[in-house]
């Protein structure tokens, strides 16, 4: 081959090779900044207030400061985990809520969430959120349900049933209107009143025992992560769900009970998600009477923690007239 064609044919490759030692070492630069945002992990278990359970297998629960994880309940609503229901209003594996992990600032206090998560069918949830965080709010949202997504995105958006802020600002206490109680444990229980969550003996621990749907943690996002790092010592979640049976009968009389009657329950506040009074979202439970009495199984039905407009929970002095934000 002549010198003038071997440089012809070298000359390309050259360039490659030349483009290529220039991109190179901008690909490493770049690479650890795109690959690993630090990130703290920590687990849930998803239940509801019928929920059982307790902090070693086979042992009575004694510890509240160590969570609830494995069941001890003897009837399906005591160790129910936030699953669908099937049409013969027996629970199954699929879950029916979403988690998503949010950070709250005064710059931007309805936040899109950082990941969503969907926990199993047992109700564990492994979530994750950036070390760099001063504070997370982990809220868990029903499903309609047929599983269709209720509401958008932000934090105060959808069906409510669980709200759990680690390392609250002073102003997040204030919107709540509990005050007073900044740096403290605090919970709001199934009645709407709040309840301070230390334990008794071991003041700096959160007591299980004195859980609710909604929880503020006097707590770093790191000890959190670290107190709750794996599924045998999940934070166990309360959701804010009730129980119900229905009955049916005829007009004619208490006792002319129907058999396979359909039960449906909406949601009232179908406006505020964006969808209508017959749209598949704002079904949020249902059931049938399976059998010749009129009765219904045990039928789960979400409840709405949050005003989603003044973003504070409905507690017991809840007043709608007193905007936090003013």
């Amino acid at each position: 081959m002549s010198r003038g064609k071997s440089a012809k044919i070298l000359a390309p490759a050259l360039i490659v090779v030349l483009a290529l030692a220039t991109i190179v070492p901008v690909i490493a630069v770049l690479m650890p900044s795109a690959q690993a945002q630090a990130l703290n992990v920590a687990y849930l278990k998803v239940v509801t207030p019928a929920w059982k359970g307790t902090d070693v297998p086979d042992t009575p629960w004694t510890d509240t400061t160590k969570p609830p994880v494995f069941p001890t309940g003897t009837t399906w609503i005591e160790r129910y985990n936030m699953t669908k229901i099937d049409s013969n209003g027996d629970p199954t594996l699929e879950s029916n809520v979403v988690v998503g992990v949010y950070f709250v600032t005064p710059a931007n206090p309805n936040p899109l969430p950082y990941k969503t998560f969907t926990p199993n069918g047992t109700g564990f949830v492994k979530i994750e959120w950036p070390k760099e965080w001063s504070n997370v709010t982990i809220a868990v949202k029903a499903k309609g349900w047929y599983g269709d997504k209720i509401g958008t995105d932000r934090l105060f958006s959808g069906i409510i049933l669980s709200m759990i802020t680690v390392n609250a600002t002073e102003s997040w206490y204030e919107q709540f209107n509990i005050p007073g109680s900044f740096g403290k444990n605090v919970t709001l229980q199934m009645d709407g009143t709040w309840t301070l969550a230390n334990h008794d003996t071991y003041t700096d621990y959160f007591d299980f025992e004195k859980n609710g749907p909604v929880v503020l943690l006097n707590a770093t996002p790191s000890n959190f992560a670290k107190n709750y790092s794996k599924p045998e010592n999940a934070f166990v979640t309360i959701c804010a769900v009730t129980w119900m049976k229905f009955h049916t009968h005829t007009w004619y009389s208490l006792k002319d009970n129907l058999s396979y009657a359909q039960v449906r329950v909406y949601d009232l506040n179908y406006s505020a998600h964006g969808v209508s009074a017959t749209s598949p979202a704002s079904l949020v439970g249902a059931a049938v009477t399976v059998g010749a009495d009129g009765q219904t199984k045990w039928v789960p039905i979400p409840l709405q923690t949050m005003h989603l407009d003044l973003k504070k929970p409905f507690s017991e002095d809840f007043d709608p007239e007193v905007d936090p934000a003013n």
